[in-house]
C-alpha cells in the first residue's frame, strides 16, 4: 500500500470517513512544546508525519484530536471484518491480563521490538574514566518464549533471544536484563568519545563487525573497549534509524452504514437526516512505530497532556480532569503553603487512548490535491490519584465489558487509577503524529532502573532538578507524553524493509564520516606542508637579503 502521507491529485469528491460524516464534537490543537525530551544522544527538530496542507477549519494541520459520536455497532462490524492475527491477542493480552506474573516477568516485549541488553559486566577504558562504559546493547526480539521453573517456588518467566544490531549474535536475556528504547539513553561521555575517534580507530567495513567475540564474555576472549566503541557507534546508527521509521501492518476493509448528518460545524450537536451512506475505509490492527509494536487493543501514550485536552470538559461529552484526592490534599495542607491548586490533580499528566480502531482516510486540500492520513481511533483515559471520588458517576466512561473485542485495560502506576474521560458512545480521533508509544506498566520498579528512580526520588523536591527525569516518568503518564515520544518520520512498506535500511544506510553514512575525516586528515598535513615551506621560503629570503 502506499503511504499514508502521500498526496495525489483528486478529480473526484473522496469517499466519506467517519471523521466527515459524524459530527465532530471538539477540535484539540496538539500544543508545541520545546521542553520534549527524548532518550537519544542527539537533540533532532521535531518533524511531521506529512507536510503541511492547506484544510477547512477547525482543523489547520495534521495535528489534532476529535471528540465524536462513535460508529453505531462498531465492534461486532470490526470483529466480522478483520482477519485473526495471534500474535495480536498474545501480545496485547500478555500485558494486559497475565496476572500470574509481576509487573517485572510479564510478557513485556515483543518479537521485533528494538530494545536495551544488559551486558551485565560493562565495557570500560583502561584506564578507567567517571561515565564511561558500555552497559546496555541495542538489540531486536526476535522470539519470547515462556520457561518454567518447576524446582523453585517461582512461577517462571519469559525468555527472549536478542539479536545485537551490528552484530552477529543472539542472546536469551530475561526481562529483568532488558529495557525498552526508550528507557535507556548512551551516556553523553560515550558520545563524546565516539565523536572524538581518529580515522585509524573507526573501521566500518562489514567483515569487521563479525570478527569479535560475544560482548557479554567476560574472559580474554573479551574485545577491548576501544574495539568495541567502533561497532557500537554502527549499532546506535542502525537504532536511530529504526526509530525514525515507521509502517502499517495488518490490511482490512471495514465496512459501515451511518446517517448523513446536517450539521453546524460550530455546533456540538448535528442533526440526523434519514438518508444513509456506506463508507468502505481501510482499516489496520497494528503498526510498526519506530522501535515499537503496536495493536488495536494497546493502551498507548499521547503527546497531550490532560490539561490540553478539553481542560474545561465539554458537557455531555468529555468530564474535567480530576482533581487532588483526599491523601494529596491533606499532604499538602500539612507540609507545603505555595501550592498551586491549578498543577494539582490530573491535568499536568499525561493522556492515554485504548486503541480500538487505526485507518487511513483522505482529505482535499484547497489546491485540489488528496492528502492521506494515518488516524487512531479509541477511549481516552487521564491518571486520577486512586482516592479520587467521582462526581459525576452517572457520566463516567468505561469499557464495554460484554462487547465481542472487549479487552482490559493494563495495571495503572501505583497510587493512581485509569479515568475513562469520555462518555460511552463518544470516541476519540487523533492524528497517528499525537501518538507517543507505548504504556509499560510499572517500569519506574525495574530493577535496572533502581539509581535513576531513587535519583528521582531525591531530586522531586527540586521541580527544576525533577525535569531531567521527565522521559522516564512519562512512560508510565506521570508526565505529559511528548517528553519522551517516539517520533518516526519515513513510511516504509513493511519491517524487514525498515531493518534493511536501517542497517544499510547506517554502515554507510558511518564510512562516509570515516572517510570525511581522513580526507580533513590529510587536508590538515596539507596545509602544514604549505606553511613549512612557506615558513622555508620567508627564512631563504632573510637571509638572501643579510647576504647582499
Amino acid at each position: 500500500m502506499a503511504p499514508p502521507a502521500v498526496r495525489k491529485k483528486s478529480t473526484t469528491s473522496p469517499s466519506p470517513t467517519p471523521s466527515s460524516s459524524q459530527p465532530r464534537q471538539a477540535s484539540i490543537s496538539v500544543p508545541s512544546t520545546s521542553r520534549r525530551r527524548s532518550p537519544e544522544p542527539k537533540k533532532q527538530k521535531r518533524r511531521r508525519l506529512a507536510p503541511r496542507s492547506p484544510s477547512p477549519a477547525p482543523i489547520p494541520t495534521l495535528d489534532f484530536c476529535n471528540v465524536q459520536k462513535c460508529i453505531p455497532n462498531a465492534s461486532r462490524i470490526i470483529l466480522e471484518s478483520r482477519p485473526q492475527i495471534p500474535d495480536l491477542e498474545k501480545d496485547v493480552r500478555a500485558v494486559n491480563i497475565d496476572s500470574t506474573l509481576d509487573e517485572i516477568s510479564k510478557r513485556r516485549f515483543r518479537p521485533g521490538e528494538l530494545v536495551w541488553c544488559d551486558i551485565e559486566k560493562p565495557i570500560r577504558p583502561k584506564p578507567k574514566e567517571t561515565n564511561v562504559e558500555i552497559r546496555f546493547w541495542p538489540g531486536l526480539v526476535e522470539e519470547c518464549n515462556f520457561k518454567a521453573d518447576v524446582t523453585a517456588n517461582t512461577k517462571g518467566q519469559y525468555v527472549y533471544s536478542v539479536k545485537f544490531l551490528a552484530l552477529p549474535q543472539r542472546v536469551p536475556f530475561q526481562s529483568d536484563r532488558l529495557l525498552p528504547y526508550q528507557a535507556h539513553a548512551p551516556p553523553q561521555a560515550i558520545v563524546e568519545r565516539m565523536s572524538n575517534l581518529s580515522p585509524d580507530e573507526l573501521s566500518y567495513q562489514r567483515e569487521t563487525l563479525y570478527h569479535l567475540a560475544i560482548i557479554t564474555n567476560v574472559g580474554p576472549g573479551r574485545p577491548s573497549f576501544n574495539q568495541t566503541l567502533p561497532i557500537f557507534a554502527v549499532a546506535l546508527e542502525i537504532a536511530r534509524d529504526v526509530r525514525e521509521l515507521w509502517t502499517l501492518t495488518d490490511e482490512f476493509n471495514l465496512q459501515f452504514t451511518v446517517p448523513r448528518l446536517i450539521k453546524n460545524a460550530d455546533s456540538i450537536s448535528a442533526v440526523a437526516s434519514e438518508q444513509r451512506q456506506t463508507i468502505n475505509q481501510p482499516h489496520f490492527l497494528g503498526l510498526w512505530w519506530g522501535p515499537e509494536r503496536i495493536w488495536v487493543g494497546d493502551l498507548v501514550r499521547l503527546k497531550l497532556s490532560r490539561r490540553s485536552f478539553a481542560p474545561e470538559g465539554i458537557p455531555g461529552a468529555v468530564l474535567p480532569p480530576s482533581g487532588p484526592g483526599p491523601g494529596a490534599l491533606e499532604e499538602i495542607s500539612e507540609h507545603r503553603d505555595d501550592v498551586d491548586m491549578g498543577e494539582m490533580g490530573a491535568q499536568t499528566r499525561g493522556l492515554f487512548m485504548h486503541i480500538k480502531r487505526l485507518f487511513v482516510t483522505e482529505k482535499v486540500s484547497t489546491d485540489g490535491t488528496l492528502m492521506r492520513e494515518c488516524r487512531v481511533a479509541g477511549k481516552i483515559y487521564e491518571l486520577a490519584d486512586a482516592d479520587w471520588k467521582e462526581e459525576d458517576v452517572a457520566m463516567v466512561s468505561k469499557d464495554d465489558e460484554d462487547a465481542a473485542d472487549y479487552v482490559p485495560l493494563p495495571q495503572a502506576p501505583k497510587g493512581y487509577n485509569f479515568r475513562g474521560i469520555l462518555a460511552s458512545d463518544y470516541e476519540c480521533i487523533c492524528a497517528i503524529s499525537v501518538l507517543s508509544g507505548r504504556y509499560y506498566p510499572r517500569i519506574l520498579f525495574h530493577p535496572l532502573l533502581a539509581d535513576k528512580v531513587q535519583e528521582i526520588v531525591s531530586a522531586a523536591v527540586d521541580s527544576q532538578s525533577l525535569v531531567e527525569f521527565g522521559h522516564l516518568v512519562c512512560l508510565e503518564g506521570l508526565e505529559e507524553g511528548i517528553k519522551n515520544a517516539v517520533e518516526p518520520t519515513r513510511y516504509k512498506l513493511s519491517r524487514p524493509a525498515i531493518l534493511q535500511e536501517a542497517d544499510r544506510t547506517a554502515v554507510a553514512r558511518m564510512e562516509k564520516f570515516a572517510d570525511s575525516l581522513r580526507q580533513a586528515q590529510k587536508d590538515d598535513e596539507f596545509e602544514e606542508e604549505e606553511e613549512a615551506e612557506s615558513a622555508e621560503r620567508t627564512a631563504v629570503d632573510v637571509d638572501e637579503l643579510f647576504s647582499e
